[in-house]
């Protein structure tokens, strides 16, 4: 009977160990095999995921330090800024190009046009100077007979006689009557009206000048753009290289971090 009795107790005391042999293998352990990804657990007092550790070769499921996996993350959003930013800058880059060989074609164009609104312009200033002159010897002529100034009803007669271009002698001495004035002083008259007219486009010639001059500046702008791109694009150029040298910057401390964090102790 106690042979009995011993024999069932060591039978009991193998069954317990077979339980318990089991839980003992599966229990959690830092960078151990994990089943399930996305699982938690807390292990030595630090949260656990189950997930690939970046930095290890091997593409398998195991228990993943959390602040590993968060590590990485912060190198991913670091790297991809750092792309972001370095195909930013060369587009900015590559546009400021763009934008100077198009003002380098257009230098010649615009300096042709420039030379043709300048021949324009010195046209139009000799003829608003030809037009004042005959503006000036006629008003001088017209004072030669006293006439300084034509009343309003006087040029509305005056222009509907001359509105053909001639003047005859029966229109001529109608003038003469309804003005109450001589024939020279009719004549005054006509230069005076003539004479209006004459400085009213030598005004216009000369606005039409100003015109051409100004549209010839605007061309000539061409080449002191191309200056001001290339300045603008030295500058620039700066800017983004210290941009990308940040963002790199950025990449390899959050790098350095990450490798440290998620290292696996052997």
């Amino acid at each position: 009977m106690p042979r009995l009795k011993s024999i069932s107790v060591l039978t009991l005391a193998l069954l317990v160990a077979g339980f318990l042999a089991p839980q003992g293998a599966s229990a959690n352990t830092a960078n151990g095999r994990c089943s399930k990804s996305g699982a938690t657990a807390k292990i030595g007092g630090a949260n656990y995921v189950c997930a690939q550790n970046p930095t290890v070769t091997a593409k398998r499921l195991t228990w993943t330090l959390k602040d590993c996996l968060e590590a990485n993350t912060a190198y991913l959003r670091s790297l991809k800024s750092f792309n972001e930013t370095e195909s930013s800058s060369q587009k900015v880059l590559e546009n400021l190009d763009a934008s100077i060989a198009a003002r380098k074609a257009q230098v010649p164009i615009d300096n042709e046009r420039a030379a043709k609104e300048l021949e324009s312009a010195k046209q139009n200033r000799d003829l608003s100077i030809a037009r004042q002159k005959e503006a000036d010897d006629r008003y001088a002529k017209a004072k030669t007979v006293g006439v300084t100034a034509v009343p309003a009803n006087w040029a509305i007669q005056v222009k509907a006689a001359i509105g053909d271009g001639k003047i005859t002698s029966p229109e001529l001495a109608t003038l003469t009557k309804n003005l109450g004035i001589t024939g020279e002083q009719i004549a005054g008259v006509i230069n005076f009206l003539a004479a209006e007219d004459y400085a009213k486009s030598a005004t216009a010639f000369l606005k039409a000048a100003e015109r051409n001059e100004k549209n010839a500046t605007e061309f000539l702008k061409t080449e002191a753009q191309i200056a001001d791109l290339e300045k603008q694009k030295e500058t620039t150029l700066q800017a983004q290289v210290a941009l990308v040298d940040i963002a790199k910057g950025d990449v390899n401390t959050t790098l350095k971090v990450r490798n440290a964090v998620c290292k696996v102790k052997k």
